[in-house]
């Protein structure tokens, strides 16, 4: 094969026995169809006997000249290395990136909650507001760890009396806990009552109650792990009608309140 393959290139036979040979033998492994399992199997036979015979060739010269089908690849070309170092580096920097960001996070989200602890309001708001853009960044804005930042932020800042800011961070709080846990998780509810204090500051009764309402509702479905804030639920709206002179519902709700108490008494 590799004869036959030599006289349609023009190539004499003295050179099998040239020190070219092996480069021969690398040409000649383009000129034979690879298809051909014998023509491969007679290229590789040659390049063996050459071997056994004495002839080296450094390793970079070997891949240079190396024929397809030989079981290795193809050098790259320049400019493909250079584009995948420009993609590693490329990714190493994005995970550097984003450590830092999950870094600046976790250390800003304790830093505030010491300091709301300890009673330092004004000092913990910076260091709320950064954990919420971090989380935003790392985590996104429908996530259910931003949720809790924003109610968390929402909290002191109601405290502070920035009540239009703190209605704006609980409203971004119960869609982000939405997106992300469902409307019938206790999250939720507790989101929906967060909402609700402060929309009863701001003397909207009617939003107030609609907001109860439903995390009465799943808090009902789940009294066996949240038959406390159910209880709480349901005295926080008896309280409403009996400052907005609904006095006729407030009986009712109390007996509900009564009877959770007896259904878990030892608990």
């Amino acid at each position: 094969a590799i004869h036959a393959a030599m006289a349609r290139s023009g190539v004499k036979r003295s050179a099998l026995v040239s020190p070219i040979a092996p480069f021969l033998a690398a040409a000649l492994a383009r000129v034979v169809s690879l298809q051909d399992a014998f023509a491969v199997g007679a290229v590789r036979l040659a390049v063996a006997r050459l071997a056994r015979a004495g002839t080296t060739l450094s390793s970079r010269r070997r891949l240079r000249c190396c024929a397809a089908g030989f079981g290795q690849d193809k050098p790259k070309r320049p400019r493909e290395r250079d584009q995948g170092r420009q993609n590693k580096k490329r990714r190493r920097q994005e995970i550097t990136e984003e450590e830092k960001q999950s870094k600046d996070l976790v250390e800003s989200w304790q830093e505030a909650r010491d300091l709301q602890e300890q009673g330092h309001l004004d000092e913990a708001v910076i260091p709320y507001q950064k954990a919420r853009v971090a989380t935003g960044k790392v985590s996104g804005t429908r996530s259910a760890d931003y949720a809790r930042i924003c109610s968390n932020l929402a909290s002191v800042l109601l405290r502070l009396g920035n009540q239009a800011e703190a209605a704006e961070l609980y409203t971004e709080s119960l869609d982000a806990c939405a997106a992300s846990l469902g409307d019938r998780h206790l999250e939720y509810a507790g989101c929906l009552q967060n909402l609700a204090r402060i929309k009863r500051f701001q003397g909207d009764f009617s939003a107030t109650e609609s907001l109860l309402k439903q995390a009465i509702d799943i808090y009902g479905e789940n009294l066996e792990s949240s038959h406390a804030e159910y209880k709480q639920a349901l005295r926080t709206l008896a309280s409403l009608y009996q400052d907005t002179g609904k006095k006729c519902f407030v009986q009712p709700l109390a007996l509900e309140v009564k009877r959770i108490e007896q259904l878990f008494e030892n608990s």
